[in-house]
């Protein structure tokens, strides 16, 4: 018992967090935007064979691999479908692609969560469905209704992750055991940035609309790795002693008894509208709101 108090204590506190998705979760509710996983990207020029039919890449049909001298390599993918239109001659494509692997994953909803269980997730391009259904992620639930298709993210340490939908008319809750649908970019985060390639291959291609020649335009630039615990505590610690932010009842009401010439308030929290009531220090009666 004396372990689960102390742990709750201790963890009620950003600056002795030791759980890093407990201060993941007070970072976000302090208003601070943890940095997560993202997969660098470049830009490519491709050029397709002729063909008088348009043809559509499906998402990860596109495999073009980047490599140096010393047998570093890394391989870049469409996060996106795109269509090569029709033409009697050669095509031209600018395309921007995203290192790491496109993969999928589907699960049984246990009415809890989903979990992605593999390092450097790149979060800003995961793709969930629920009975043909996309959902959004967005970063709190605060701005969902009971039919809004949402889920939240809960990165881990080394870039895996947790999934959330909402609840109690916060987002809408799929039935248990329906099939959660995963789609989602496994990347190496900040390594290839800048990465100096002296060959491109293409590694994988639709068979309905062949490759002729690949072209690397830009370099591979804003890959991020997650932050670690102890960066993610100092910077939202220091983010929060700059801003005088309202994140919630509590913490308007504390700043508030803060102040010399306040006795008792009272805060209230409307969508962004923050209303408090006062009874100074010398007993008059509470102030307007």
């Amino acid at each position: 018992d004396f372990y689960y108090v102390n742990l709750f204590g201790s963890q009620s506190l950003l600056s002795k967090m030791s759980i890093y998705s407990s201060a993941f979760i007070r970072s976000v509710e302090l208003g601070y935007s943890p940095v997560l996983t993202a997969a660098s990207y470049a830009t490519f020029k491709v050029t397709f064979e002729a063909n008088v039919n348009p043809y559509a890449y499906a998402i990860g049909a596109l495999v073009i691999e980047l490599k140096d001298d010393a047998g570093t390599s890394y391989k870049f993918t469409n996060i996106e479908s795109f269509t090569v239109p029709g033409s009697a001659v050669p095509v031209i494509v600018t395309l921007t692609l995203y290192e790491g692997e496109w993969l999928s994953d589907t699960q049984i909803y246990n009415g809890y969560r989903f979990d992605i269980r593999k390092p450097l997730i790149d979060v800003n391009n995961i793709k969930v469905t629920v009975d043909q259904l996309s959902y959004t992620r967005v970063k709190v639930f605060g701005q969902s209704d009971a039919d809004s298709k949402h889920f939240m993210v809960l990165p881990e340490l080394d870039g895996a992750f947790s999934g959330y939908f909402g609840e109690d008319g916060y987002g809408f809750t799929p039935a248990v055991g329906v099939t959660v649908q995963l789609s989602f970019l496994k990347c190496h985060g900040s390594l290839p940035n800048d990465f100096v390639a002296t060959s491109i291959s293409v590694s994988k291609f639709s068979t309905g609309r062949k490759i002729v020649t690949s072209t690397n335009v830009t370099a591979p630039s804003g890959g991020t790795d997650p932050e670690t615990l102890a960066d993610l505590i100092n910077n939202a610690q220091n983010y929060f002693s700059t801003k005088y932010a309202a994140y919630n009842e509590t913490s308007v009401e504390k700043w508030l008894l803060a102040q010399s010439e306040v006795k008792r308030s009272k805060a209230i929290i409307i969508g962004n509208e923050v209303r408090f009531y006062i009874i100074p220090v010398d007993g008059t009666v509470a102030s307007p709101a």
